[in-house]
């Protein structure tokens, strides 16, 4: 049996060169990843400029008094201007510096009186002065391929004006439930009936991710219906993921369909709590999540096995795979099994991790909880007081 980290590499071993790329607009490239190097068009900044509204100086007149030139330039002003060393020239901020200036003064700083000012003692040489290509020189790198466009990142292109750009595309991800004892929410359940709630969590936590996908329905605990529904989406999409039918049991049907259906195993059952009988399955570069009907199982491998695969279908570099930490101090005793990864949810407030008792099937205190913790493969039990690594749900 092998750990979550091992899974994810099985699984990234079978990752087949990505199929194509699309050109979107800024507007709709949020979250996706680049499929190639970005180069800058031009420097930043474009002229050498004032970071403030103030009066532009030479820095070899600071104990001098100075006559202060007209006209004030203005951001967008496109005439040259020039000072001596024994002028200054009032300047608004992203205005084109004057030659001769080296440095601005802001306004609240001088006190000027019939034409002149003095530069205050303290003055910091240079500051205010934004240089030509300072941020970026046109013809380098600007951002690479597989990186994640970000907020950041698209302000970024919009400023050098690359405003469509070739992103990697996304996979095609279906969803099911196995169960007949399942109803959906629109429906009517007696008390022996149970609402399905897995794929819309799981749906909202791809959502999440900025991955779409199609909730394809509930497939009856039938050998038959299991393959079909399988054979027909592996037709139209890159991914399947399935809650339900992934243990050992007899209505437990996945596993024998997905054979049938000529698919190889990647790995079937993790060495975690929970979500053990979590498997995936692979055909031409196709691949089958199976997970078993437990909702918080089935939600928490999705967010710590799923989703870090699905990135690196989607393009994205080697980051994606380690989501970033948070030191917390443990507020009480967390428990781990030797030779088992325990999975822990807890609530994080105020740089204390505070866990929470769970059971596979629970989905309340899912829905209460910020955070998880990762027991390491050993058991080791995290003890009150001590300082831990936990993740955001």
């Amino acid at each position: 049996m092998i750990d979550i980290s091992n899974a994810i590499e099985l699984a990234l071993g079978r990752v087949l060169p990505l199929r194509g790329t699309e050109v979107l607009t800024l507007e709709d490239a949020l979250g996706r990843v680049l499929s190639e190097d970005i180069t800058a068009r031009k420097d930043m900044p474009g002229f050498d400029n004032s970071a403030l509204d103030g009066y532009a100086y030479n820095s070899a007149a600071v104990d001098k008094i100075l006559k202060i030139k007209e006209p004030t330039i203005f951001a967008g002003d496109k005439n040259f201007y020039e000072i001596s060393e024994l002028q200054a020239q009032k300047i608004m901020t992203g205005a084109p510096m004057p030659a001769g200036a080296d440095g601005i003064v802001r306004l609240e700083d001088v006190e000027p009186k019939n034409g002149e000012l003095r530069l205050p003692q303290d003055i910091k040489i240079g500051d205010g002065f934004r240089k030509k290509g300072e941020e970026v020189r046109a013809g380098e790198i600007l951002l690479r391929a597989s990186e994640v466009l970000s907020p950041a990142k698209i302000m970024l292109l919009a400023a050098q004006g690359i405003y469509e750009i070739s992103v990697f595309t996304l996979p095609k991800i279906a969803l099911f439930s196995t169960g007949d004892e399942l109803k959906e929410p629109w429906q009517s359940a007696d008390e022996r009936e149970i609402y399905n709630a897995n794929s819309s969590g799981i749906r909202a936590l791809l959502s999440e991710a900025g991955f779409a996908s199609e909730y394809l329905g509930i497939i009856r605990d039938e050998k038959s219906a299991v393959v079909e529904a399988l054979r027909s989406a592996c037709e139209k999409f890159d991914v399947v993921i399935s809650s339900g039918g992934a243990s050992a049991g007899e209505a437990d049907f996945m596993q024998k369909a997905l054979e049938d259906l000529g698919f190889a195993r990647v790995f079937d059952h993790i060495n975690v709590k929970p979500g053990r009988p979590t498997k995936c399955y692979e055909k031409d570069g196709k691949f089958v999540f199976a997970m078993a009907g437990n909702p918080l199982a089935a939600f928490i491998q999705t967010r710590v096995l799923f989703l870090p695969i699905l990135r690196k279908i989607s393009g994205e570099g080697g980051e994606c795979l380690n989501p970033e930490p948070i030191l917390a101090t443990a507020k009480g005793r967390i428990k781990s099994r030797p030779s088992r990864i325990d999975i822990t949810l807890g609530i994080y407030k105020d740089g204390g991790f505070t866990p929470v008792q769970t059971q596979s099937g629970m989905i309340k205190p899912l829905s209460l909880c910020t955070h998880y913790f990762v027991s390491s493969a050993s058991g080791e039990t995290a003890e009150k007081g001590e300082i831990i690594k936990i993740y955001e749900i």
